[in-house]
């Protein structure tokens, strides 16, 4: 289990978020976002703490890009 969820675009994650809701993700370790950039400073400000963190950034850009 990621240990936080940062969800980029609150129209296009809608779903993931949802879903993470229905099987009690802990809403404090997740996070909607408008931008790629404000989830990545998220991402490197969370505190490293005494072990390994595992970070979900789940955004809409394109395969193409």
């Amino acid at each position: 289990m990621a240990d936080y969820i940062l969800l980029v675009n609150k129209k296009h994650t809608e779903p993931i978020r949802k879903a993470l809701e229905d099987k009690n993700y802990p809403k404090d370790k997740m996070e909607v976002f408008d931008t790629f950039i404000e989830a990545m400073q998220k991402a490197t400000s969370i505190p490293k703490g005494e072990k390994e963190k595992f970070i979900l950034i789940e955004n809409d850009l394109p395969d193409n890009y």
